[in-house]
């Protein structure tokens, strides 16, 4: 489960309505109450930010898609999905899980916000990435002022 749990939960995000619908209901099966839900957060915490982390820092169009099968304006679709899904489930981390727990990962989520790579993506030409970025960036803001 460590290993599917942040694609899994990635699906919540993606921009395919047809993915979140099918990723809602599929949760929604084994995971029937929303404290289940959270607790799936708090237990796979520390997965779920190296799987985020691994996109951002590791994943491009070339290494999601093969060129001599995909498309460019495919393979730059998928990136665009992957990354975008990654930082608005960092987002739904921060913003749903308590102080308490966020601090058990304290030094991986310091890293993730000191990665140049991942504030790159603000001005990214894709608008579903800086929609993402700049949504996590308010849940960030937010989380640091205590609102």
């Amino acid at each position: 489960m460590p290993q599917a749990i942040a694609a899994w939960l990635c699906g919540l995000y993606d921009s395919d309505r047809s993915v979140v619908e099918a990723t809602q209901s599929s949760f929604r099966q084994v995971f029937n109450t929303p404290e289940k839900i959270q607790n799936i957060r708090k237990v796979y915490q520390q997965p779920i930010l190296e799987y985020c982390k691994d996109a951002i820092d590791k994943e491009s169009t070339a290494t999601l898609s093969d060129e001599r099968v995909v498309s460019e304006d495919d393979a730059q679709a998928k990136y665009s999905r992957v990354i975008s899904a990654c930082i608005a489930l960092l987002g739904s981390l921060l913003a749903n899980l308590q102080p308490e727990e966020l601090s058990k990962f304290q030094s991986e989520y310091e890293s993730l916000l000191g990665d140049k790579k991942l504030w790159e993506f603000v001005s990214h030409k894709d608008a579903s990435i800086r929609r993402s970025l700049h949504r996590f960036l308010k849940i960030c803001l937010a989380k640091e002022s205590g609102m």
